[in-house]
């Protein structure tokens, strides 16, 4: 199965001196149209979400996939 990463929605979890968490969000898609990318730092946590219908999507394609070669006759030997 493919992986169903949602490309618009990206976070990066950044620690603050203070304890607490910045929360960075930003899309792959603006990337590739040239936007600039957010520095990545030592302790950032970087998530990327899963995209639903991506992954209904792939398992529609892989049931059909499957049902297709478990229905072809077996040869007799």
């Amino acid at each position: 199965m493919k992986d169903p990463a949602d490309w618009d929605d990206v976070r990066v979890y950044r620690p603050r001196a203070d304890g607490t968490r910045e929360i960075l969000t930003f899309s792959l898609n603006e990337f590739e149209k040239g936007k600039p990318a957010p520095e990545i730092q030592s302790n950032d946590i970087v998530v990327v979400g899963k995209s639903s219908l991506k992954a209904f999507l792939y398992g529609v394609k892989d049931f059909f996939r499957f049902s297709a070669g478990a229905s072809l006759p077996v040869p007799v030997q």
